[in-house]
């Protein structure tokens, strides 16, 4: 499978600088459209808070779903619902879900199975793992041997995905499983 990236440039200043024009809506739609039938998903990803441009990712026409990045505390919490306070349409509670990042480890057992029913996403921990490497500029990610913060994410993604695309992950994951397994399977068996 195929993945593409067309990344944004993140420089303050020139964002600061940087106009979105009238037209900017009407175009997101007319490229997100145009792409729309050689991909599986379009990841819209902008930045926090209500700029036309995160206004128009988060738009119905736009975007089938809105997942709310967002920190374990009161600040954030009260941030979140001034958001959806503001954008009734574009944060309707059918398609809008938050997935609380860096949240310890120990609260993310304790929190997921409250949260799944409050359109929460599975919580991502803030691991040693995740600590090293960032301090690495590495992913944290680690399919060779797993972790709690692959756990994690590959928690979120059965929670957005259904169908031919879940049965398509939950087969790599049987696979990813087995192959981690295989070793130990053998030592078992000599």
């Amino acid at each position: 499978h195929n993945l593409s990236l067309l990344p944004a440039r993140h420089v303050f200043y020139e964002y600061d600088s940087t106009v979105v024009n009238d037209e900017f809506d009407s175009d997101l739609t007319l490229i997100i459209n145009s792409f729309s039938d050689n991909y599986d998903f379009i990841l819209l990803d902008s930045q926090a808070g209500i700029s036309r441009a995160s206004k128009a990712a988060m738009a119905p026409s736009n975007s089938d779903r809105v997942v709310l990045v967002s920190e374990y505390d009161p600040m954030s919490n009260a941030g979140i619902e001034r958001l959806k306070a503001r954008l009734p349409d574009e944060l309707d509670v059918g398609r809008t879900l938050i997935l609380l990042n860096k949240l310890l480890p120990e609260f993310v057992s304790r929190f997921s199975e409250f949260l799944s029913f409050a359109n929460y996403l599975p919580p991502i921990p803030w691991t040693s793992d995740v600590v090293r490497a960032y301090s690495r500029r590495r992913l944290a990610l680690d399919f060779d041997n797993g972790n709690q913060f692959t756990l994690a994410l590959l928690s979120v993604l059965r929670a957005l995905l259904s169908g031919d695309e879940l049965t398509r992950l939950e087969s790599w994951i049987d696979l990813q499983t087995d192959r981690i397994r295989e070793p130990i399977s053998g030592q078992l068996a000599d």
